[in-house]
């Protein structure tokens, strides 16, 4: 699995839309560039989970365009863009 990282001391607010990211599957499907081969973007919640999300805001007001969005609320920080999927374990796999 390939991996970009970024940092940023920003308060950030999550969100997941099932539909923006179908629009870019779709859009990274016509385009090369190094930021289309990274799709699934996740942080860490305060409460320690990783969150994908399609969608960054640094101000709690604002809200997405897409009627489908989840809001995360405040993330506590960037874990990884990659290029696949992460497995998330549940507590009856874990080691």
């Amino acid at each position: 699995m390939t991996a970009i990282s970024y940092s940023s001391s920003e308060e950030c607010y999550a969100v997941y839309s099932q539909k923006q990211f179908d629009c870019i599957q779709t859009s990274n499907e016509n385009n090369d560039s190094n930021y289309s081969k990274f799709p699934y973007i996740y942080y860490e919640t305060y409460d320690n989970k990783l969150v994908q999300v399609t969608e960054i805001f640094h101000d709690e007001t604002k809200r997405s365009m897409f009627d489908d969005a989840i809001y995360f609320g405040k993330v506590k920080r960037f874990h990884s863009a990659l290029s696949d999927y992460i497995q998330q374990q549940t507590s009856s796999e874990s080691h």
